[in-house]
């Protein structure tokens, strides 16, 4: 993970990852003494609780008709929310749903909206990240932001930790499936070949309930 002293306050960040972990993970770090706001399109119960992020603020982008949410047209009220974070709190913000706004605006339009932000973020004392989830958003929106918005993109990196243990999981899990498979068409072939046995040894004209009966008594 990067390390928190390469992020300056007054600076906005484009993060290239495709895990959700690393990103958090790296909000964290960077709010363990300063204020956090955190605005996705995820279930921020589920990122608070995960993540260990109780001390942070949320705003969560949906469609739903909860008036807590903000939702993916309402750029005028998103602006308003993280302008007043940072002139208040001086924290860190972590946008994590630049995708979905890309996917129901027009892309000049969320890149305005962005550089709006980023003109209040340079004139304080505030950092915010933004997240591009490669592996959840269309290359084209990478290389249009890239391209229009100017500010350092950092390509974080997954944890050694995490590099371990991914792989291992997987092994694990295709060796029980391949061992489960193995065994069941050892089963197969062992009652076919006795079915066939009984085949070979079954007299004609006998019925199977008598043959049966006769191999009992034997």
């Amino acid at each position: 993970m990067e390390s928190t002293k390469e992020f300056d306050v007054g600076s906005t960040y484009l993060l290239k990852t495709q895990k959700e972990a690393t990103s958090f993970e790296l909000f964290r770090s960077l709010t363990k003494d300063r204020p956090g706001l955190c605005i996705t399109s995820k279930n921020p119960t589920r990122i608070k609780e995960k993540y260990d992020l109780d001390l942070v603020k949320f705003g969560h982008l949906s469609t739903s008709e909860d008036p807590n949410t903000i939702g993916p047209n309402e750029l005028n009220l998103l602006g308003v929310t993280i302008k007043k974070f940072v002139s208040e709190e001086r924290g860190v913000v972590l946008f994590d749903g630049i995708d979905y706004l890309l996917a129901k605006n027009d892309t000049s339009k969320v890149i305005r909206f962005i550089q709006s932000i980023q003109d209040r973020i340079s004139s304080g004392t505030s950092i915010m990240l933004i997240v591009l989830n490669t592996a959840e958003i269309d290359e084209k929106y990478v290389q249009s932001l890239e391209n229009q918005l100017d500010m350092e993109v950092k390509s974080l990196k997954e944890t050694a930790e995490e590099k371990d243990k991914s792989p291992q999981k997987g092994e694990y899990l295709v060796s029980q499936v391949r061992n489960m498979m193995e065994f069941l068409k050892e089963q197969e072939d062992y009652i076919e070949s006795e079915e066939e046995k009984i085949d070979q040894k079954t007299p004609s004209g006998f019925s199977d309930s008598f043959w049966f009966f006769g191999l009992c008594e034997a």
